[in-house]
Protein backbone atom coordinates (compact mmCIF):
# COMPACT_ATOMS: atom_id res chain seq x y z
CA UNK A 1 0.00 0.00 0.00
CA UNK A 2 2.58 2.28 0.60
CA UNK A 3 4.46 2.06 -2.46
CA UNK A 4 0.89 2.96 -4.14
CA UNK A 5 -0.06 6.12 -2.16
CA UNK A 6 4.12 7.42 -3.15
CA UNK A 7 3.54 6.78 -6.60
CA UNK A 8 -0.04 8.85 -6.43
CA UNK A 9 2.04 11.57 -3.97
CA UNK A 10 5.07 11.89 -6.52
CA UNK A 11 2.63 11.99 -9.68
CA UNK A 12 0.50 14.43 -8.30
CA UNK A 13 3.26 16.53 -7.98
CA UNK A 14 3.87 16.23 -11.49
CA UNK A 15 0.36 16.67 -12.18
CA UNK A 16 0.65 20.39 -10.50
CA UNK A 17 3.41 21.63 -12.85
CA UNK A 18 0.62 20.96 -15.84
CA UNK A 19 -1.63 23.81 -14.64
CA UNK A 20 -1.42 26.02 -18.19
CA UNK A 21 -3.98 24.93 -20.94
CA UNK A 22 -6.58 23.07 -20.19
CA UNK A 23 -7.20 18.76 -19.07
CA UNK A 24 -9.24 16.87 -20.29
CA UNK A 25 -11.52 14.48 -18.51
CA UNK A 26 -12.93 11.16 -19.04
CA UNK A 27 -14.85 8.98 -16.54
CA UNK A 28 -16.66 6.18 -16.82
CA UNK A 29 -20.85 6.54 -16.48
CA UNK A 30 -21.40 4.87 -13.57
CA UNK A 31 -21.64 5.22 -9.63
CA UNK A 32 -18.11 5.18 -9.09
CA UNK A 33 -17.00 6.87 -12.61
CA UNK A 34 -19.59 9.83 -11.25
CA UNK A 35 -17.78 9.80 -7.88
CA UNK A 36 -14.37 9.91 -8.92
CA UNK A 37 -15.32 12.62 -11.51
CA UNK A 38 -16.57 14.50 -9.13
CA UNK A 39 -13.81 14.49 -6.96
CA UNK A 40 -11.61 15.47 -9.35
CA UNK A 41 -13.48 18.44 -10.88
CA UNK A 42 -13.79 19.84 -7.16
CA UNK A 43 -10.33 19.53 -6.52
CA UNK A 44 -9.30 21.00 -10.32
CA UNK A 45 -12.21 23.45 -9.15
CA UNK A 46 -10.04 24.38 -6.24
CA UNK A 47 -6.86 24.83 -7.91
CA UNK A 48 -7.92 27.28 -10.69
CA UNK A 49 -7.47 24.47 -13.21
CA UNK A 50 -8.95 24.64 -16.60
CA UNK A 51 -10.99 21.19 -17.67
CA UNK A 52 -13.31 19.96 -19.37
CA UNK A 53 -15.49 16.19 -18.97
CA UNK A 54 -16.89 14.02 -20.49
CA UNK A 55 -18.65 11.20 -19.27
CA UNK A 56 -18.67 7.25 -21.14
CA UNK A 57 -19.62 4.23 -21.07
CA UNK A 58 -16.68 2.66 -22.85
CA UNK A 59 -14.02 3.73 -24.06
CA UNK A 60 -14.20 2.99 -27.84
CA UNK A 61 -13.22 4.69 -31.36
CA UNK A 62 -15.71 7.31 -32.14
CA UNK A 63 -14.82 8.54 -28.46
CA UNK A 64 -10.76 8.51 -29.65
CA UNK A 65 -11.80 10.27 -33.15
CA UNK A 66 -13.62 12.83 -31.34
CA UNK A 67 -10.82 13.19 -28.66
CA UNK A 68 -7.82 14.22 -31.50
CA UNK A 69 -10.21 17.29 -32.51
CA UNK A 70 -10.10 18.58 -29.05
CA UNK A 71 -6.95 21.27 -27.34
CA UNK A 72 -6.28 19.91 -24.29
CA UNK A 73 -2.66 19.68 -22.67
CA UNK A 74 -3.20 16.84 -20.55
CA UNK A 75 -5.91 14.20 -20.39
CA UNK A 76 -6.86 12.40 -17.19
CA UNK A 77 -8.60 9.21 -17.58
CA UNK A 78 -11.45 8.18 -14.51
CA UNK A 79 -12.39 4.50 -13.11
CA UNK A 80 -11.28 3.22 -16.94
CA UNK A 81 -8.12 2.93 -19.32
CA UNK A 82 -6.58 0.84 -18.08
CA UNK A 83 -7.83 -1.81 -20.53
CA UNK A 84 -6.91 0.27 -23.58
CA UNK A 85 -3.58 1.28 -22.83
CA UNK A 86 -1.63 0.54 -26.13
CA UNK A 87 -4.28 2.58 -27.96
CA UNK A 88 -4.53 5.43 -25.16
CA UNK A 89 -0.13 5.65 -26.12
CA UNK A 90 -0.79 5.25 -29.92
CA UNK A 91 -2.99 8.06 -30.00
CA UNK A 92 -2.37 10.45 -27.34
CA UNK A 93 1.75 10.19 -27.51
CA UNK A 94 2.25 13.98 -27.20
CA UNK A 95 -0.11 14.63 -24.17
CA UNK A 96 0.71 14.30 -20.90
CA UNK A 97 -1.89 11.12 -20.06
CA UNK A 98 -2.57 9.98 -16.48
CA UNK A 99 -5.21 7.00 -15.67
CA UNK A 100 -6.64 6.86 -12.34
CA UNK A 101 -8.32 3.41 -12.52
CA UNK A 102 -8.61 0.29 -10.64
CA UNK A 103 -9.61 -2.07 -13.13
CA UNK A 104 -7.31 -4.84 -14.36
CA UNK A 105 -4.94 -3.48 -17.09
CA UNK A 106 -3.73 -4.66 -20.31
CA UNK A 107 -0.64 -6.49 -20.15
CA UNK A 108 1.29 -3.79 -21.76
CA UNK A 109 3.80 -1.70 -20.22
CA UNK A 110 3.14 2.07 -21.57
CA UNK A 111 6.39 4.47 -21.68
CA UNK A 112 3.98 7.71 -22.14
CA UNK A 113 1.40 7.60 -19.70
CA UNK A 114 1.05 7.61 -15.66
CA UNK A 115 -0.99 4.94 -14.60
CA UNK A 116 -2.22 5.06 -10.39
CA UNK A 117 -3.54 1.79 -10.44
CA UNK A 118 -3.34 -0.45 -7.65
CA UNK A 119 -3.36 -3.89 -9.82
CA UNK A 120 0.61 -2.24 -10.64
CA UNK A 121 1.30 -2.39 -6.78
CA UNK A 122 -0.34 -5.72 -6.23
CA UNK A 123 -3.11 -4.80 -4.86
CA UNK A 124 -7.04 -6.07 -6.04
CA UNK A 125 -8.42 -2.96 -7.14
CA UNK A 126 -11.76 -5.16 -7.29
CA UNK A 127 -12.08 -5.81 -3.83
CA UNK A 128 -9.37 -2.96 -2.13
CA UNK A 129 -10.06 0.28 -3.88
CA UNK A 130 -12.40 1.85 -6.44
CA UNK A 131 -11.78 4.25 -9.23
CA UNK A 132 -13.12 6.84 -7.08
CA UNK A 133 -11.05 5.87 -3.95
CA UNK A 134 -8.04 6.46 -6.82
CA UNK A 135 -9.47 10.00 -7.30
CA UNK A 136 -9.82 10.73 -3.97
CA UNK A 137 -6.45 9.94 -2.63
CA UNK A 138 -4.85 11.94 -6.03
CA UNK A 139 -7.26 14.52 -5.38
CA UNK A 140 -5.78 14.19 -1.73
CA UNK A 141 -2.13 14.65 -2.82
CA UNK A 142 -2.41 17.49 -4.92
CA UNK A 143 -4.03 19.52 -1.80
CA UNK A 144 -4.68 17.71 1.67
CA UNK A 145 -8.12 19.74 1.70
CA UNK A 146 -9.66 17.59 -0.77
CA UNK A 147 -9.98 14.93 2.42
CA UNK A 148 -13.57 16.64 2.82
CA UNK A 149 -14.33 14.32 0.01
CA UNK A 150 -13.33 10.98 1.39
CA UNK A 151 -17.18 10.16 1.40
CA UNK A 152 -17.72 10.60 -2.02
CA UNK A 153 -15.16 8.20 -2.85
CA UNK A 154 -17.03 5.54 -0.26
CA UNK A 155 -20.45 5.78 -3.01
CA UNK A 156 -17.80 4.64 -5.71
CA UNK A 157 -16.79 1.42 -3.50
CA UNK A 158 -20.25 0.93 -2.44
CA UNK A 159 -21.20 1.57 -6.20
CA UNK A 160 -18.53 -1.21 -7.20
CA UNK A 161 -19.73 -3.40 -4.40
CA UNK A 162 -16.57 -2.99 -2.01
CA UNK A 163 -18.74 -2.44 1.02
CA UNK A 164 -20.47 -5.54 3.10
CA UNK A 165 -21.40 -4.48 6.57
CA UNK A 166 -18.22 -2.51 6.66
CA UNK A 167 -14.65 -2.32 4.30
CA UNK A 168 -12.51 -5.32 4.67
CA UNK A 169 -9.58 -3.61 2.65
CA UNK A 170 -6.96 -1.36 4.31
CA UNK A 171 -7.40 1.37 1.79
CA UNK A 172 -11.13 1.42 1.56
CA UNK A 173 -10.90 1.77 5.39
CA UNK A 174 -8.29 4.67 5.50
CA UNK A 175 -10.34 6.62 2.94
CA UNK A 176 -13.65 5.62 6.01
CA UNK A 177 -11.42 7.44 8.22
CA UNK A 178 -10.91 10.63 6.38
CA UNK A 179 -14.60 10.64 5.70
CA UNK A 180 -15.40 10.16 9.47
CA UNK A 181 -12.21 12.50 10.31
CA UNK A 182 -13.66 14.86 7.98
CA UNK A 183 -16.98 14.93 9.87
CA UNK A 184 -19.22 14.28 6.51
CA UNK A 185 -20.29 10.69 7.37
CA UNK A 186 -20.61 9.10 11.19
CA UNK A 187 -20.48 5.22 11.89
CA UNK A 188 -22.93 3.34 14.56
CA UNK A 189 -22.04 0.12 15.21
CA UNK A 190 -24.00 -2.47 16.18
CA UNK A 191 -27.60 -0.91 14.46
Amino acid sequence: MENFLNAIKYHAKEFKKLKSGVTKIISHLDADGLSASSIATRALSKEDYKFSLTTVRQLDDFLFEELKSEHFSALIFLDLGSGSLKQIEEIFHDKKVFILDHHKPQDYKPKNIIMLNPHVYNIDGGKEISGAGVAYLFAKALNPENSDMAHIALLGAIGDMQENNGFSSELNNFILEDAINSGKIEVKIGL
